[in-house]
Parts: structure tokens; C-alpha cells; sequence
């Protein structure tokens, strides 16, 4: 799901929200003939489901600032996910409201409660993630299975599905797990000691891809 804040979403009829962003081109100022220029930049993360009512998400992508419970509490408020954000659902919702940034209100969804948050970068240890209760049940879109222990092979073939400088969801493939190398990081200590808690792959991302599942294409 696109993770978003709740001023760019607003009431537009009884099944659709209309919101405000920039298309990718003019947000970036891309040159002409630019993939994707065109499509609009809503978000800022990406989240996926790990329970029928709760999202897994980057930490950063709900604050980079030790915050107390009370302002998790406040960030939780204003934080919406959106499923089915689509080039192709963005269309079928064109042609129902006759504007082109529309999405369906059923796909939109509240904070409901942070239930864990962790964000801790540091020279040796590299933790950034958040555990979201979502305000009901997502009934369109199953779970997705993740990974309890281990650790995935080198050179493992990876994907990944996310919303890549915030606009509607793209997958990209052909990437793998790769060996630590001296290039990942200014010290080749400090990041042989922050795969504790992280892995190294080429993967083809932005961004708004903060959050995105990434899938073993051999189990799927």
C-alpha cells in the first residue's frame, strides 16, 4: 500500500476521495519523454500487509525522531495507506469521477495504532521499521507470507513491489542478493557489522520504495 499523509486526501463524492500531488515530472522537473513523468507522485513510502488489519512499513517512513507515545500517537493520525494504487485503478477512476486523481475511499485506510516502532542508525547497527494497526480489515488483499529466521542464500533472485518516488505501484525484478563489498559502505567494518540487522542487493528502487516488500522470486 502507498503510505501518505492525510492533507493530500480529500471528500470528493460518496465513493471517492480525490487528492492533491504533482506529477512525477513536475515534481522532479524531469526533461520531456521521462518515464513515468507523467504519473502522479502521492506518496512518500511503501507498506505491505503482514495481518488482515496491520502494515509493515519502514521506521523512517513514520518519523526519523525519538518520539514519546504521544506523538506516535499524533504521526498516527495523520498517516493513510492506500491499496490499489494503480495506473490502471487511477483510469477505471477517471472514468467514473471524470478527474484523473481520484481513488476509492474502500481502499483508503487510518492509522489505527503504532504497535512497534524502531529507527536506530548507527556506525554498527541499522534498525528501521514500523508495525501498524490499520482502522479495520483489508478484505481485497491477502497477507503476504515474510520470512521468521534465516537468512536468504547469496545470490538469491529478488523483486520488489513498491510505489518508487510515490507514485502508483511498480515491480521491479532481475536483482539479487550480492556479497558486502567495500563500495556499500566508507567503512567496510562498520558494514560487515550492520549485517546484523540488513542484506545488500541491487536492487532497482527509489525513494518512495522506503517500506517495500522484497520477495524471493524462487518462493514467491
Amino acid at each position: 500500500a502507498l503510505v501518505t499523509n492525510r492533507s493530500k486526501i480529500h471528500s470528493f463524492n460518496e465513493k471517492h476521495f480525490v487528492f492533491s500531488a504533482p506529477n512525477l515530472g513536475e515534481k522532479l522537473n524531469l526533461c520531456d519523454g521521462v518515464p513515468f513523468a507523467k504519473e502522479p507522485s502521492l506518496g512518500n513510502c511503501t507498506s505491505f500487509l503482514i495481518d488482515s488489519n496491520k502494515v509493515a512499513t519502514a521506521g523512517h517512513c513514520v518519523t526519523k525522531e525519538n518520539e514519546g507515545p504521544r506523538q506516535l500517537e499524533r504521526i498516527c493520525r495523520r498517516l493513510r495507506f492506500v491499496f490499489n494504487f494503480t495506473s490502471e485503478e487511477l483510469a477505471e477512476n477517471k472514468e467514473s469521477t471524470g478527474k484523473s486523481k481520484t481513488i476509492k475511499k474502500t481502499n483508503v485506510f487510518n492509522c489505527k495504532k503504532i504497535l512497534k516502532y524502531e529507527y536506530k542508525k548507527t556506525k554498527y547497527r541499522m534498525k528501521d521499521f514500523a508495525i501498524i494497526e490499520l482502522d479495520r480489515h483489508v478484505k481485497n488483499a491477502p497477507p503476504l507470507r515474510h520470512r521468521r529466521f534465516g537468512r536468504p542464500l547469496m545470490y538469491t533472485p529478488m523483486v520488489v513491489i513498491g510505489h518508487p518516488s510515490g507514485i502508483p505501484l511498480k515491480i521491479s525484478g532481475e536483482a539479487k542478493l550480492k556479497p558486502l563489498t567495500k563500495e556499500d559502505d566508507e567503512n567496510y567494518f562498520q558494514a560487515w557489522m550492520k549485517k546484523r540487522d540488513i542484506f545488500y542487493a541491487n536492487l532497482d528502487t527509489f525513494s518512495g520504495n522506503s517500506g517495500s516488500p522484497v520477495i524471493n522470486a524462487k518462493t514467491k
